[in-house]
């Protein structure tokens, strides 16, 4: 009945395989591909995956997106309806604060506990991070997920002198993440200003954090601010500046009503924040699309 497109590589095959078969089509657009890193010196590339996607977004019957900034930007670069937004969200679960990190890791209960969670990569705050920690007097840094830049991660930590205040025990099963994350006492998300699409992104973890009730202490961006500000579920930090992100993270810490106020209007927000909501809008699209549903 419908044909589904998940980013612009599947989308010409996905357009033919539609219209040879007589299916819907959808676009789903889950990052803004041509404003990615990965291309920002790579003029053809870029030229050819844009009009690529220009040719074919317009047979789209339905294009769905993950925020409101990649929405405006996809209407207005196209001349197409704006897409509608069906958010990544997490599906809702309620956890307890636990000490899971604490027993895993060793870490003395005096420490409070830094937590950044997903792919160890460039653009995700993580040297930032740790420059961070090192103008913090108490603290440790936990990074739960491996990737490409782990070992240049741990050398960085030994070349600031903090290597035994920094965590990389690599990935944990995505069940019992979040376990592990209400062990935290703050959730990073500090996505640096790689490009267009990492200054629009709208990541995962931030749900993650909130779903467990963690305080969040994300880059001061579009998407990721709006959410901070309207939730009242952390604080905001320039991504670049390591002094305002320690001087963030050390507000967090040491005010305890803060604190305390962060982490119960996260417990709030998850009740939002939830796939279990958000469904309906991506249950809403199909049923636009496909008599199959009505």
């Amino acid at each position: 009945d419908v044909f589904h497109s998940q980013d612009v590589y599947s989308l010409p095959v996905a357009y033919l395989g539609s219209r040879t078969s007589g299916a819907r089509l959808i676009y789903d657009v889950h990052e803004y591909y041509i404003g990615t890193p990965a291309l920002a010196d790579r003029f053809l590339e870029r030229t050819i995956w844009g009009t690529i996607e220009g040719a074919f977004i317009r047979e789209a019957d339905r294009v769905i997106t993950v925020c409101d900034s990649i929405a405006d930007v996809l209407r207005k670069r196209y001349g197409i309806p704006r897409p509608r937004v069906v958010r990544n969200l997490p599906r809702l679960r309620h956890v307890p604060r636990t000490d899971a990190l604490r027993r895993w890791l060793g870490i003395p209960d005096e420490e409070p506990v830094l937590v950044y969670q997903g792919v160890i990569q460039r653009g995700r705050g993580l040297f930032v991070a740790i420059e961070a920690l090192r103008r913090l007097k108490r603290g440790v840094l936990v990074f739960l997920g491996d990737g490409a830049l782990r070992d240049e991660v741990r050398e960085y930590a030994v070349r600031a002198g903090i290597e035994d205040r920094v965590f990389l025990p690599g990935w944990v099963p995505l069940e019992k993440l979040p376990i592990y994350t209400a062990s935290a006492d703050v959730g990073l998300c500090l996505i640096e200003n790689l490009g267009y699409s990492y200054y629009v992104s709208l990541p995962n973890k931030l749900f993650q954090y909130i779903m467990a009730g963690v305080p969040v202490l994300a880059s001061d961006f579009p998407e990721i601010g709006k959410v901070v500000r309207e939730a009242g579920v952390g604080l905001l930090a320039d991504p670049s500046d390591p002094e305002d992100v320690a001087a963030k993270a050390r507000r967090l810490l040491e005010d305890r009503g803060l604190w305390e106020r962060c982490s119960k209007n996260a417990e709030k927000a998850a009740e939002v924040y939830n796939w279990e909501k958000e469904k309906e809008r991506l249950v809403e699209v199909y049923r636009t699309v496909c008599d199959c549903l009505h």
